[in-house]
């Protein structure tokens, strides 16, 4: 189970019917970090080959750009865990894009690398 208190709550949807104005509806973000009140990175995963839809990629860029220091960040992360009784292993997605002040830059390698390149970049130590 890992770090999820409940894995099966985790697993249930939210239903958003009859919470929508015109095409805007409610959106998740699949997971977020902020370290030392710097830097924040926002976390996006898909299958892989899948991209955001339009509103949830620019809510995500909106939310980015507006962090208060700049060091801020959108790591978008594939996946191919076929296995649908079993939680996806963020430790074993594959980072494909990154987003950083305005611009996306195509990327590879794991979350935590990423995560540990971005935090060494802004000298976080923890």
């Amino acid at each position: 189970m890992g770090l999820l208190n409940n894995s099966n709550q985790g697993k249930q949807g939210i239903d958003f019917e009859g919470v929508q104005w015109g095409k805007i509806h409610p959106s998740d973000i699949d997971f977020v970090l902020e370290f030392k009140n710097e830097v924040l990175i926002l976390g996006e995963v898909k299958y892989k080959g899948s991209e955001m839809s339009t509103g949830q990629r620019l809510m995500l860029e909106r939310l980015c750009d507006s962090w208060h220091t700049g060091k801020s960040f959108i790591i978008f992360v594939h996946h191919e865990h076929n296995d649908e009784t079993t939680d996806i292993p963020l430790s074993e997605c594959e980072v494909y894009k990154l987003y950083y002040q305005g611009n996306w830059y195509n990327r590879s390698g794991s979350v935590k690398d990423k995560i540990n390149d971005i935090l060494k970049n802004f000298k976080i130590e923890l």
